[in-house]
């Protein structure tokens, strides 16, 4: 089959000539274009398919070792992309090019029809995938962020608590000789058991607080 562009509005389909100097029937050529699409949209659907399969799983992950995929998401992100702009194309190809000799009562432009609604169905479809996927990473990140929060609030809390014992020993371990507290016969063990009331009373709060 040849094409042509005429005038710049769109492509006209002529019969095309084989090796011998014969041309084929529009019927032919007809049929031919509409395996060819046919194939073409059976082939996205397997590819879409596959697309929300995988899409599946990662959905499943979410809330496991969703970490160690977010590498497939955004390969399946990538992919659902091209797939998505080749549907585009195809739905574009479908509407704008006729059968050779096709008049708009011809089977071609009922198969049109039914391939031009095909395509946008999986293009519909495709795109879901693609959001769907991009919703993931947006929840990825949003529970990295909240899982960095709770670490950080852990940090703090315990780091408030070890500060309690290490003030009170740095300022009885300094080398001033009138600090009265370290004459007194029970110095060491009052400040042994401020250290422990101080910290245990800190690990209640933060506990209560759910930073523990």
């Amino acid at each position: 089959m040849v094409f042509e562009d005429v005038d710049g509005i769109g492509t006209a389909w002529h019969p095309a000539e084989d090796n011998s100097g014969r041309y084929f029937a529009a019927d032919e050529a007809e049929l031919t274009l509409t395996l060819i699409v046919e194939a073409a949209i059976d082939s996205y659907d397997s590819a879409a398919l596959s697309l929300e399969d995988g899409t599946a799983d990662c959905e499943s992950s979410i809330f496991g070792e969703f970490e160690k995929d977010i590498e497939s998401v955004y390969r399946l992100g990538s992919d659902a992309s091209k797939v998505r702009s080749s549907l585009a194309s195809l739905c574009r190809f479908i509407d704008r090019i006729p059968a050779p000799g096709a008049s708009k009562n011809s089977d071609w432009s009922a198969d049109a029809a039914a391939f031009a609604e095909d395509a946008d169905d999986l293009l519909s479809r495709v795109s879901g995938i693609h959001a769907r996927l991009t919703q993931l990473v947006t929840v990825y990140l949003a529970l990295v962020a909240q899982k960095q929060n709770e670490d950080m609030k852990r940090i703090s809390g315990w780091a408030a608590i070890l500060f309690t014992p290490s003030l009170v020993g740095a300022i009885y371990g300094m080398n001033f000789e009138s600090i009265p507290e370290l004459t007194w016969d029970f110095g060491y063990p009052l400040s042994i058991l401020a250290m422990v009331i101080i910290s245990a009373g800190l690990y209640a709060v933060f506990r209560r607080q759910r930073w523990l």
